[in-house]
């Protein structure tokens, strides 16, 4: 993807959903870093994670990496999206295979290969 402007990364959180608000702001259920072995069900089609990006027009790749506390990838789920206008958010939801044992894990987002952001996520 070769554009000379990334767009900006302005949400990333686990959750359970993300909808549009009437207004054009956005709703986020469930939103936590933390999940106990009782919430091991709803993992089972993955850790939900939404991403929001704007500022930038073009087609970019986003990857959401899911590390173990020594680094190695568990899961990578990679996304292509196009922005059409600087001003739009556009907003992506993704489930990331997740296997949910107890531990720490490090969720990190990247677009077009530079990391962005990263954030804990811990399983009791």
């Amino acid at each position: 993807m070769d554009n000379l402007l990334l767009p900006r990364l302005t949400v990333f959180v686990t959750c359970d959903q993300a909808y549009r608000e009437a207004g054009g702001s956005l709703g986020l259920t469930g939103v936590r870093g933390r999940y106990r072995r009782s919430d091991r069900a709803q993992l089972l089609g993955g850790l939900p994670v939404v991403t929001v990006w704007t500022g930038a027009i073009g087609t970019f790749r986003q990857s959401l990496l899911l590390l173990d506390a020594d680094g190695t990838i568990l899961a990578e789920e990679v996304r292509q999206f196009d922005v059409l206008q600087t001003k739009e958010r556009r907003l992506l939801q993704t489930r990331i295979p997740f296997a949910a044992k107890p531990g720490t894990y490090q969720l990190v987002a990247e677009i077009d290969g530079y990391r962005l952001s990263e954030q804990t996520i811990t399983v009791d």
